[in-house]
């Protein structure tokens, strides 16, 4: 059952107490100050979700509305790779997305004429990813833009702090990496079975 005691406890530390004068009237307000523990899980959520902000006003405001992040990232990749035969197996695997997800994504964008499937020579079935014209174009345009928006990211954190950061990502990544794969090798596996 839910306590509301209990929740206001958990959530809220401490109260503050606030004094106004208003017409000669002293008052006083208490307010409530929120203090609740840091998530990792949230907070890369929420700065992802920032930067996608970001970098969608930045290219609206450059006149490319269609292009979302994630089409830029495999604009980038693709351009970056231009000399190789990319597959949509490749992208899946550099991006950590899914099948469906990155089927519809290169769905759109070669509808949009960002890019094209193209069979090869050795296995007709295959299909490599190429960029187009229009995409090489868009895509300088959003590595300009990227690069001026990590720079400002980075404005006002030092070099050392910018390793610390990029260190402490890494281990939450390859720590996300060991719990999904203990999870795929025990898929009917219950809670925290600690009977041992």
């Amino acid at each position: 059952m839910f306590n509301v005691e209990q929740f206001i406890h958990e959530q809220f530390v401490y109260e503050q107490f606030f004094t106004h004068t208003v017409h000669g009237i002293k008052t006083e307000r208490r307010t409530l100050i929120m203090t609740r523990e840091r998530e990792v899980g949230h907070e890369v959520r929420v700065t992802d979700y920032s930067i996608k902000r970001a970098v969608t006003a930045c290219l609206k405001a450059l006149g490319i509305d269609e292009v979302t992040a994630m089409h830029g990232y495999i604009l980038g990749y693709l351009s970056c790779n231009s000399d190789k035969d990319i597959f949509q197996k490749d992208i899946e695997e550099h991006f950590s997305v899914g099948r469906s997800g990155v089927t519809s994504i290169l769905t759109l964008m070669e509808k949009n004429g960002y890019v094209t499937r193209c069979s090869v020579e050795r296995d007709a079935r295959l299909k490599k990813i190429v960029i187009t014209e229009k995409g090489i174009r868009t895509s300088n345009d959003i590595r300009n833009t990227i690069q001026k928006l990590e720079q400002n990211m980075k404005k006002g954190i030092s070099d050392e702090e910018m390793e610390v950061f990029y260190s402490v990502i890494q281990r939450i990544r390859d720590n996300a990496s060991e719990i999904r794969a203990e999870a795929e090798k025990n898929p009917n596996r219950k809670g925290n079975d600690n009977n041992d």
